[in-house]
Protein backbone atom coordinates (compact mmCIF):
# COMPACT_ATOMS: atom_id res chain seq x y z
CA UNK A 1 0.00 0.00 0.00
CA UNK A 2 3.21 2.70 0.47
CA UNK A 3 2.98 2.29 -3.64
CA UNK A 4 -0.71 4.12 -3.53
CA UNK A 5 -0.93 7.97 -2.67
CA UNK A 6 -4.42 8.22 -1.88
CA UNK A 7 -4.47 12.39 -1.13
CA UNK A 8 -3.47 12.68 -4.35
CA UNK A 9 -4.72 9.70 -6.21
CA UNK A 10 -1.53 8.51 -7.43
CA UNK A 11 0.39 5.30 -7.75
CA UNK A 12 4.33 5.06 -7.49
CA UNK A 13 7.12 3.20 -8.41
CA UNK A 14 10.23 4.31 -6.41
CA UNK A 15 13.17 3.55 -8.31
CA UNK A 16 14.60 0.76 -5.12
CA UNK A 17 11.45 -0.89 -6.37
CA UNK A 18 11.95 -4.31 -8.65
CA UNK A 19 9.97 -2.69 -11.79
CA UNK A 20 11.11 -3.47 -15.65
CA UNK A 21 13.40 -0.28 -15.91
CA UNK A 22 14.09 0.34 -12.70
CA UNK A 23 13.24 3.86 -13.02
CA UNK A 24 10.86 5.34 -10.54
CA UNK A 25 7.47 6.53 -12.74
CA UNK A 26 4.13 7.44 -11.62
CA UNK A 27 0.92 7.27 -12.68
CA UNK A 28 -2.70 9.44 -11.72
CA UNK A 29 -5.50 7.23 -10.58
CA UNK A 30 -9.08 7.58 -11.62
CA UNK A 31 -11.06 9.65 -10.05
CA UNK A 32 -13.39 6.88 -8.15
CA UNK A 33 -10.31 4.77 -7.80
CA UNK A 34 -8.70 6.03 -4.37
CA UNK A 35 -12.44 5.64 -2.13
CA UNK A 36 -12.90 2.36 -3.60
CA UNK A 37 -9.20 0.76 -2.45
CA UNK A 38 -10.33 3.12 0.89
CA UNK A 39 -13.83 1.10 0.69
CA UNK A 40 -11.43 -2.44 0.19
CA UNK A 41 -8.94 -1.79 2.97
CA UNK A 42 -11.91 -0.72 5.51
CA UNK A 43 -13.66 -4.34 4.34
CA UNK A 44 -9.82 -5.55 4.80
CA UNK A 45 -10.04 -4.18 8.58
CA UNK A 46 -7.89 -1.21 7.66
CA UNK A 47 -4.50 -2.93 7.14
CA UNK A 48 -1.00 -1.56 8.26
CA UNK A 49 1.03 0.58 5.70
CA UNK A 50 3.14 -1.94 5.03
CA UNK A 51 0.57 -4.99 4.01
CA UNK A 52 0.25 -5.72 0.64
CA UNK A 53 -2.95 -4.06 -0.91
CA UNK A 54 -4.28 -6.80 -2.99
CA UNK A 55 -4.02 -10.01 -0.90
CA UNK A 56 -4.54 -13.78 -2.32
CA UNK A 57 -5.42 -16.16 0.26
CA UNK A 58 -5.19 -19.63 -1.67
CA UNK A 59 -3.62 -20.94 -3.87
CA UNK A 60 -6.33 -21.24 -6.42
CA UNK A 61 -7.47 -17.11 -6.56
CA UNK A 62 -6.48 -15.62 -9.11
CA UNK A 63 -6.77 -11.76 -10.09
CA UNK A 64 -8.74 -10.69 -13.13
CA UNK A 65 -9.97 -7.45 -14.53
CA UNK A 66 -13.53 -9.05 -13.48
CA UNK A 67 -13.01 -10.28 -9.92
CA UNK A 68 -11.28 -7.19 -9.32
CA UNK A 69 -14.09 -5.02 -11.34
CA UNK A 70 -16.39 -7.44 -9.05
CA UNK A 71 -14.49 -6.69 -5.61
CA UNK A 72 -14.29 -3.32 -6.13
CA UNK A 73 -18.21 -2.97 -6.62
CA UNK A 74 -18.35 -4.84 -3.54
CA UNK A 75 -16.43 -2.84 -1.82
CA UNK A 76 -17.95 0.41 -2.43
CA UNK A 77 -21.72 -0.85 -2.21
Amino acid sequence: MQDVDMDRGALRLEKNKKNKTNDPRAWALSPGIAPALRAWLALRGNPAPSAPLFVITAPSQKWSSPRSRSLFVMAIS
